[in-house]
């Protein structure tokens, strides 16, 4: 199994709150059904690729619902640290 937590390389404050990572767990219990939710959400953020889970818009919806987090959260974060978010996805949903 592969590491899911996302070790950001400085704290990153989110609504008066510090994170120094974010684990991306949620994954592991994702159903067809969050798949298809989250598509849908993609798509209605006007989201277009041939690979949905290689798309980094993507792949913040798909953190958000396996964190809880708002996607807003994901959306903020500095680049850096969206793309490590991005590539464990991609990793995740390739196997």
């Amino acid at each position: 199994m592969q590491d899911t937590v996302v070790k950001f390389g400085k704290p990153y404050s989110f609504e008066g709150k510090e994170y120094t990572e974010v684990d991306l767990k949620g994954y592991e219990s994702f159903t067809t059904q969050d798949l298809i939710e989250i598509n849908a959400q993609w798509k209605a953020a006007k989201g277009n690729a041939l690979l949905p889970e290689f798309d980094l818009q993507w792949n913040c919806f798909a953190a958000a619902r396996a964190t809880k987090l708002p996607v807003e959260f994901f959306l903020g974060l500095p680049s850096k640290e969206g793309k490590k978010v991005c590539n464990i996805g991609i990793t995740f949903f390739q196997e």
